[in-house]
């Protein structure tokens, strides 16, 4: 199966303007919805990105990244991914003055619009 066009970010996003409220209980994805609100399509995009959305949840944007990144095909964008996402929270650590946490945070949003853009 190739990566759905949908980050786990924007799928998080998506969820929360339908009402959706994803938690973690003991280790596992868990959500409440309004009635209609999860389609077939959207359950199956919850099940592909559960890792990722569960790492969102906790607030574990490095293994949210690293979610993201695996989901990708080709081995070679593979790497240069990973390899983005350090540097970038690299940046935002050391030049930006931002803690690690935050630092991953900013550079696992900016993989999730470039991953969805094709843009890496």
């Amino acid at each position: 199966m190739t990566a759905p066009p949908l980050s786990g970010w924007m799928l998080y996003h998506t969820l929360q303007q339908a009402g959706v409220v994803l938690s973690a209980e003991d280790g596992s994805l868990a959500f409440d919805a309004p009635a209609g609100a999860i389609t077939p399509e959207l359950l199956d995009l919850m099940k592909y990105r559960k890792a990722e959305l569960l790492s969102l949840v906790c607030g574990d944007y490095l293994n949210a990244a690293l979610e993201l990144v695996l989901s990708v095909p080709d081995p070679v964008r593979r790497q240069a991914l990973a390899e983005w996402f350090d540097e970038r929270a690299g940046i935002s650590e050391y030049d930006g003055g931002k803690d690690r946490s935050a630092a991953e945070r900013s550079a696992y949003i900016y993989l999730s619009a470039a991953v969805e853009r094709g843009i890496l």
